[in-house]
């Protein structure tokens, strides 16, 4: 019985994730979106790069 609560929660959140899937691969604009947010937040981790706390290098 537990076993089957538990398919019960999971398969919809597997329904959910295939279907965010096939609208991204379907939207190029939501691509793009996706894209330039990525890019713009890997830009801010090596914005520290010259900071220094005075800890050891």
């Amino acid at each position: 019985m537990e076993k089957q609560a538990v398919l019960c929660i999971c398969k919809p959140g597997r329904v959910i994730k295939t279907e965010l899937l096939l609208e991204y691969t379907g939207d190029e604009e939501l691509r793009r979106i996706v894209q330039a947010t990525k890019n713009k937040c890997e830009g801010f981790e090596g914005s520290g790069n010259g900071v220094d706390f005075g800890g050891e290098k």
